[in-house]
């Protein structure tokens, strides 16, 4: 299990280096195209968001109406937009700065604490360690918790 882990890191790290060069490289290519200082002037839009916009639309004029177009971008699906600011702004600065009014109508909240929990704590579980019998205990439990581990 330890094994896993080290590669599953070692993919990560591969995986964020990735992610900042082809970061880089559509920012740079966004800034070919006039479309994006028009979604720039969109509130909350930024360079990146921009950039992505214009990647996933291609070019506005597939779209027989303004509602297919914000529909398809993400940008008229409240719930869903709501949905990933929550994830981003829990994962980049923790729980503490989600706004209590987002927190107060989440469903499953308890159940989402213990699983943030637990995969905050993942790299310390001890697994696959058969000489301890505190961590057959704890390697059980995690099993049965989470199938396919």
């Amino acid at each position: 299990m330890h094994r896993r882990a080290e590669l599953f890191y070692q993919q990560l790290g591969a995986l964020q280096t990735l992610r900042r060069t082809v970061r880089g490289e559509l920012l740079t290519e966004s800034r070919k195209h006039a479309a994006v200082k028009l979604l720039r002037q969109v509130p909350f839009i930024g360079p990146l968001r921009a950039a992505q916009l214009l990647a996933l639309m291609q070019t506005p004029h597939r779209f027989r109406s303004k509602r297919q177009l914000w529909t398809y971008s993400g940008l008229a699906d409240s719930d869903s937009t709501g949905l990933i600011a929550g994830h981003l702004l829990g994962a980049m600065r923790g729980l503490s700065e989600i706004p209590a009014r987002w927190l107060a109508t989440l469903e499953l909240r308890d159940v989402i604490e213990e699983m943030a929990d637990d995969l905050a704590t993942a790299g310390a579980w001890l697994l696959d360690s058969s000489d301890d019998p505190g961590a057959c205990a704890e390697e059980e439990y995690y099993t049965q918790r989470y199938p396919g581990v």
